[in-house]
């Protein structure tokens, strides 16, 4: 706090986890978010928060911030904005809203991305010859049949990859992550520990995954069309990433079940040769 030149009055602890801390903080008659990272990796968040501002991406306005904390405005005191309550993602106007909030990111992500070549974190990573082993070991499927044709077609698959273009990427659309404009005429997400460099088609599918059909499809009309080439590829990483990370657990989610069931039925293998043929 004396860094960033503000004096708190009082300064509550609302959560701490995988070395990330949120406080609340009582300046001068006023509130604060301060969000703290103790892991190195985790401070990306402070360039990634600095990077939207400067492709003006709405977020949250940073009020001040060092290399390893941010200090926003708290939106309890924000007259444009409010938190998200569940019932907020059922709402078709907010999901069109959401929808204009990704497209914004994605179209100004693609001119950063093909402009910097900057590596930033990125969910596509885990394709490697190795991480797909160690997924058919863990989950005990290492004598599918997909997991030998991915072994010997993976630096195509690869080279394949590397040709789509990418774009800034949110990767971890949540209630509990979006903002929502008093008004109902706008909305953005913040919290961006996890923004990278991906496909559009990635996010899309981690917006609507779990929306009923009123959501999703106000959602897919605001945004528009998705690339095919994307569409398919993302039916191919989308299952990969999930296993990957399902895997690199302690104990396997429940979710699992369903991306399992892929590649016991073949329908991994299936969208993996079709993307492959294109």
């Amino acid at each position: 706090m004396n860094q960033m030149g503000v004096v708190p009055d009082c300064i509550e602890k609302l959560r701490e986890k995988d070395g990330i801390l949120v406080f609340r903080v009582y300046s001068n008659g006023k509130s604060y978010v301060l969000k703290y990272f103790e892991r190195l990796e985790y401070r990306r968040e402070v360039e990634n928060y600095l990077l939207l501002q400067k492709l003006d991406v709405p977020t949250i306005p940073l009020v001040a911030f060092t290399k390893e904390a941010i200090l926003m405005e708290d939106l309890r005191e924000r007259e444009r904005y409010r938190l998200a309550v569940p019932g907020d993602v059922e709402s078709a106007q907010t999901m069109k809203n959401v929808a204009r909030w990704y497209k914004t990111l994605h179209q100004k992500g693609r001119e950063f991305v093909a402009k910097s070549g900057t590596k930033m974190y990125s969910e596509l990573d885990c394709l490697t010859r190795e991480n797909l082993r160690f997924i058919g070991q863990k989950t005990g499927t290492a004598g599918e049949v997909v997991w030998h044709f991915l072994d010997e077609h993976c630096n195509d698959l690869l080279q394949k990859l590397s040709k789509v273009p990418k774009t800034l990427t949110y990767n971890d659309f949540y209630y509990t992550n979006l903002a929502v404009a008093r008004d109902g005429t706008s909305a953005l997400m913040f919290d961006y520990n996890l923004l990278g460099q991906g496909m559009a088609a990635s996010d899309v599918r981690n917006v609507t995954y779990a929306l009923s059909e009123k959501a999703k499809n106000a959602f897919l009309r605001e945004y528009g069309p998705i690339d095919p080439k994307e569409a398919l590829l993302d039916q191919v990483m989308g299952t990969l990433t999930a296993l990957y990370t399902a895997c690199l657990r302690e104990t396997m989610p429940p979710w699992v079940e369903e991306e399992l069931a892929k590649v016991g039925n073949g329908s991994l293998l299936t969208s993996v040769k079709a993307f492959l043929l294109q």
